[in-house]
């Protein structure tokens, strides 16, 4: 072999180790993003060897009938604008008590809680009707974990108030304030415990990879 094509020939398994090596120390990201794929080696019509994936995990379906499917899915739009109004009626009052940095803080997780579970909303409804892995994370876990982490901030604020009609002169606006917060807690559990209890089911996948291919996880 002269010394030409020794030197492609290194060059090459350079990269091929490079690859395999890749494969291994991907980012959290990565491994995230194509969890349930199959990744493997092949060579492409210019004869280069190129990374190929091929989802080869089960599949996640909600076992609803169609119109079931439809009506869950409103009944969860429904609940979460019914939980915003309620929100923004108890944040938006004109009481000395939404000026204090700590119901700031406090009222800030609600909002972060609320646009998690919008991100797992929308996921949700443009979700195909078999996910992968990756789909359902982004849409079923992202609504429950969005929706808990609403509840339990907006449950704080409720309690804020409670503590805080000690130094108010007037009770009654803050007795709506309280009703408000726990009101809203309470219809993201109920949005929360929908999603827990649905009933998901996995469907088995007909995609084959070949032998040497390697599953990515998480």
């Amino acid at each position: 072999m002269n010394k030409k094509r020794l030197n492609k020939s290194i060059r090459r398994k350079a990269n091929l180790d490079s690859d395999l090596l890749d494969r291994g120390y991907h980012s959290k990201m990565y491994h995230r993003h194509f969890e349930g794929y199959s990744e493997f080696e092949t060579t492409n019509s210019k004869g280069k060897t190129v990374i190929k994936r091929v989802y080869t995990a089960e599949y996640y379906t909600l076992d609803l009938a169609k119109e079931k499917r439809i009506g869950l899915h409103v009944l969860y739009g429904a609940l979460y604008v019914l939980a915003i109004m309620l929100f923004f009626m108890a944040a938006a009052r004109d009481l000395s008590l939404n000026k204090k940095w700590y119901s700031a803080i406090s009222q800030l997780g609600v909002i972060i809680g609320l646009a998690w579970t919008l991100g797992g909303l929308l996921s949700i409804f443009t979700a195909p009707r078999k996910m992968t892995v990756g789909d359902w994370k982004s849409s079923s876990r992202n609504l429950k974990y969005g929706s808990v982490c609403a509840a339990v901030f907006l449950e704080l604020n409720a309690l804020i108030a409670v503590m805080y009609l000690f130094f108010a002169d007037d009770w009654t606006s803050y007795f709506t304030s309280i009703g408000l917060y726990f009101a809203a807690g309470l219809v993201a559990v109920m949005l929360n415990r929908l999603e827990a209890n649905a009933p998901y089911k996995t469907v088995a996948n007909e995609n084959t990879a070949p032998r040497d291919a390697v599953e990515i996880g998480e």
